[in-house]
């Protein structure tokens, strides 16, 4: 039979028989039956590891004697945190049935080089980003990037000291939304700032967005069927591109955005800046590799390794010209720290923000099941009240709960976490990722140090 990378196997009848030892210094789990013993360290969170996938090999598996992951974690009497959080990564609902495909992503063979990327607060003065950038760019960062928010910096402003004070580092705006400011105006922007960067700017567009939600009467309940976003994105990309390219003299006559007179730009001299999409959901993944020079997700687990890059190949398929370095980056919270407090109270402060946790909530059935997930559901104003009011407590939610979904979608811990960290980085490498972009918060300088220090020489 085929060897399964991501399954527990257990012996039905001997469900509670679960009895914990020691290997090689390291907390296993050992199960009756075929089994594989799962590293649990309380509080933790890991990747599944290739020593769990050679242990499912070493038995011989039948459908009878399987579980779902979540099903065993859920009734075994010695569950960890840590193991939970794992399960989680890969989704509750893997099985037999569908592991074959995920094994065929996350294993594709020799991986390539993951870049770090860093995401700043865009609080920062455009002084505090140069200082920034230059430490970045020397500490081999691919791209510094500038959020857009509803009350912050304007980003394109922000990032011309940096442009100014460096010459090798990427510097990218994200993400801005056709809705809010119109494709034309995010063309001359970002061109602007491409030009003083000598060809070094990214923009990332996506439908929805910190503005969009600070001006919609709904709030942060966008209604993106209505807005046609898939649509929308794919408009503001080929402006944007076309803008860059010289090619938007005739205008252009969109179903959504239109423009109506020549759009000449002769002083546009430098390589045209890199336009990626801000995707999600399978549509906008499609839409993205299709006419994008790359694309960035929002706190994606490796869980949904497969899913992406199954609709990545299939926009690729479509392209009217081959993908140039087609760029495959993912957005991750990043609270490590030296105190391992100051990581755990900065981490639920923020945790409302994860792609899981605000609605519609994409994903967050993948990792808890269904009463949870209504519970968190339930929650959001309480995990948003944490946020706005600086406190970690966040009502109606077990502290168990909150430090589980903390570890599923973000990097907390202290300094003693970051291999663990490196590992699960190591998974998206594997998938097919290029580029993880760290979002640091507080200490944003000391958090930039680190990650030169620590992450980018261990992922090169």
């Amino acid at each position: 039979m085929e060897p399964v990378s991501l399954l527990i196997v257990i012996n039905s009848r001997s469900m509670n028989s679960v009895r914990p030892n020691r290997q090689n210094g390291i907390r296993h789990f050992s199960l009756p039956g075929p089994s594989l013993g799962i590293p649990a360290v309380s509080s933790r969170i890991h990747p599944l590891k290739s020593a769990a996938r050679r242990g499912c090999r070493s038995g011989t598996l039948r459908a009878r004697e399987t579980t779902r992951v979540s099903d065993w974690l859920n009734q075994s009497s010695r569950r960890s945190v840590w193991t939970r959080e794992k399960a989680a990564l890969f989704g509750p609902g893997l099985t037999l049935g569908n592991s074959r495909k995920l094994r065929e992503v996350v294993e594709p063979g020799e991986a390539k080089i993951l870049d770090i990327e860093i995401i700043l607060d865009p609080n920062l003065t455009p002084e505090q980003f140069a200082e920034c950038a230059v430490v970045a760019e020397k500490g081999g960062v691919r791209t510094l990037w500038h959020g857009n928010m509803h009350s912050t910096w304007d980003a394109f402003v922000a990032l011309v000291p940096a442009a100014m004070a460096t010459s090798k580092i990427r510097l990218g705006v994200l993400a801005l939304s056709p809705y809010e400011m119109h494709p034309l105006k995010i063309a001359n922007a970002i061109l602007s700032l491409n030009e003083i960067a000598k060809g070094r700017a990214i923009v990332a567009i996506g439908g929805g967005g910190a503005v969009m939600s600070a001006t919609n009467k709904e709030g942060v309940h966008l209604n993106f069927r209505k807005m046609r976003i898939v649509r929308g994105v794919r408009e503001a990309v080929e402006i944007v591109k076309a803008a860059g390219a010289g090619d938007l003299v005739k205008g252009y006559d969109g179903e959504l955005f239109s423009i109506t007179m020549p759009s000449r730009r002769d002083w546009v001299k430098s390589e045209p800046p890199k336009v990626y999409t801000c995707s999600d959901g399978p549509q906008m993944t499609r839409m993205g590799a299709r006419v994008a020079d790359g694309m960035q997700f929002g706190d994606l687990t490796i869980h949904r390794a497969a899913e992406v890059m199954d609709n990545i190949h299939t926009g690729w398929a479509k392209r009217d010209q081959p993908a140039d370095d087609f760029r495959i980056g993912n957005y991750w919270a990043w609270h490590i720290k030296e105190d391992r407090e100051q990581s755990m109270y900065e981490a639920r402060r923020k945790l409302v923000w994860r792609t899981q946790m605000v609605p519609p909530f994409h994903g967050l059935d993948l990792l808890l099941d269904a009463e949870q997930t209504q519970l968190v559901k339930d929650n959001f104003e309480n995990f948003a009240k944490a946020y706005y009011t600086n406190s970690d407590e966040i009502d109606g939610v077990s502290n168990e709960l909150v430090e589980y979904l903390i570890g599923a979608v973000s990097s907390a811990g202290d300094f003693s976490d970051i291999d663990r960290e490196l590992e699960r980085y190591r998974e998206l490498e594997k998938a097919g990722f290029t580029d993880l972009a760290l979002k640091i918060f507080d200490e944003p300088m000391d958090s930039l140090k680190m990650i030169c220090e620590r992450v980018v020489p261990n992922l090169a």
